[in-house]
């Protein structure tokens, strides 16, 4: 962190603690911390940048509000344009799944053993309504964004799209779903290890 080009010292952290976004995937990664600063006595308008520690590029903030500024994770290029489409066929196979239209063994390698996720998504299947699916699901608006890097095995990303499903009936709705997912890379493949559903 630096204030006018100046790097902040420890005597300036009030708080350092892990990150909670990732409070599910802790048993599989050195988990990465977030650091609180506090300085007192400002009263102009400086320049105030933060830099990650998995890239070294400068982060992102995400509100400035009272004086209090917040910074997110890092976003890496690379990473985004690696991971962005086969983000999105995982999620066409989930949306499939969630419906009955497909089964956990063909979304099941996409998810890390023993983690949150396979425990949440494995017993989707035991409890599913969706009986009266009459075709394959459509996928519309599908966005892949907000990616954040916690460490060089570990990143969440956002994913936004509307689900279409029709029924026997003839009739059809939109579910317009909003979700995160946090990766954990396991022998050089990146595999979800928690699943967040948003609003």
């Amino acid at each position: 962190m630096t204030v006018d080009g100046n790097k902040l010292g420890s005597e300036y952290v009030t708080e350092t603690k892990d990150a909670e976004v990732l409070s599910n995937v802790a048993k599989h990664i050195n988990m990465p911390k977030t650091t609180t600063y506090h300085i007192e006595n400002v009263y102009k308008e400086h320049e105030i940048k933060a830099t990650g520690p998995v890239y070294n590029s400068e982060l992102e903030l995400i509100s400035s509000t009272d004086n209090v500024y917040e910074f997110g994770f890092e976003a890496n290029g690379k990473l985004i344009e690696e991971q962005e489409s086969r983000i999105k066929e995982i999620t066409e196979i989930y949306g499939k799944y969630v419906v009955n239209y497909e089964s956990f063994a063909k979304l099941s390698p996409y998810i890390l053993p023993g983690s949150y996720a396979y425990s949440y998504l494995s017993r989707i299947s035991r409890t599913n309504i969706w009986l009266e699916v009459s075709r394959e699901p459509a996928f519309s608006d599908m966005k892949v964004y907000n990616y954040q890097s916690y460490t060089k095995d570990c990143f969440s990303c956002e994913v936004s799209f509307d689900l279409q499903v029709s029924y026997n009936s003839g009739s059809f709705k939109d579910y317009p779903t909003h979700m995160e997912y946090i990766f954990v890379k396991r022998s050089g493949k990146w595999y979800i290890a928690d699943m967040v559903m948003l609003k």
